[in-house]
């Protein structure tokens, strides 16, 4: 598989001048545009061949413009599933959110094989934030900041005033994933608070121990750790998901897999 050097930029302005740069430096690239096309998340990024970054960085910057952020993985052609394509929550209202942009890019310190992201979105949500609390129940919210922060499997969610933070995306497809879902978290939030009790409690996420009470505790292996006390350590520290317990997935333990989804606040 080809290695891609991905970078993005912060209008579409400046795509266009890097894109004529990068024409007039002969070197070969692509919009990175991720499919299905989400109007309402904005993106301006482009691929060069890994052994043509170095010379794309040097023509770009020598035109003073300034790359927001990059990451250098391979880049396989790839489109989502249908099924992942469509909303969740269609809202009946005016989008309260209505774009979101990134800002930064980069990969992920402990694992250089993700990546990690701002964006922001021209809101103030500080005030939904209590009631994500309430409906998001793993999740960790900090009044003082204020800042609300939750897992969805390896990647951590964090929900600022006026921007989101997320860690440990797959790619740049993946991230587009998750800003698109939170997009639809917040729209809902925002269309049901009268029907919601906002939760203002500072609390943690669940403990590994919590999580263990919930798992089969036959320290079968089939998840790929040798014990479930040390898968129940993996999934709290965001190294593994949940359905990762073969035994979870049978039908007769339906029941605990929906607690423990619950009790990681991804229950459906």
């Amino acid at each position: 598989m080809m290695g891609y050097s991905t970078s993005f930029f912060s209008s579409h302005r400046e795509l266009e001048e890097v894109r004529e740069c990068l024409r007039r430096g002969n070197v070969p690239h692509q919009r990175f545009v991720p499919s299905p096309v989400e109007p309402s998340i904005q993106l301006w990024a482009v691929s060069v061949a890994s052994e043509m970054s170095g010379k794309a960085r040097e023509l770009i910057i020598g035109n003073r413009i300034e790359i927001m952020g990059h990451y250098d993985l391979p880049q396989p052609e790839r489109r989502l599933p249908d099924d992942r394509s469509t909303s969740a929550y269609d809202p009946p209202n005016h989008p309260f959110i209505e774009k979101m942009w990134l800002t930064f890019i980069a990969q992920c310190f402990a694992d250089a094989s993700k990546i990690r992201l701002i964006a922001h979105h021209g809101q103030d949500i500080a005030s939904l934030l209590p009631y994500l609390n309430s409906t998001l129940r793993a999740a960790e919210y900090s009044s003082e900041i204020p800042v609300l922060t939750y897992k969805k499997g390896i990647r951590m969610i964090s929900l600022y005033r006026d921007k989101i933070g997320v860690a440990k995306a797959d790619d740049l497809l993946d991230a587009w994933l998750c800003m698109k879902e939170i997009r639809e978290k917040i729209q809902w939030a925002h269309d049901h608070k009268d029907e919601i009790t906002p939760d203002f409690e500072m609390r943690a996420a669940p403990s590994a121990l919590d999580i263990y009470k919930l798992l089969p505790r036959t320290n079968c292996g089939k998840c790929g750790k040798p014990t479930c006390m040390a898968f129940a350590a993996a999934v709290a520290n965001g190294e593994a998901e949940a359905d990762n317990c073969p035994t979870l997935m049978k039908a007769e333990s339906a029941e605990g897999r929906n607690e423990l989804l619950e009790l990681l606040g991804e229950a459906s």
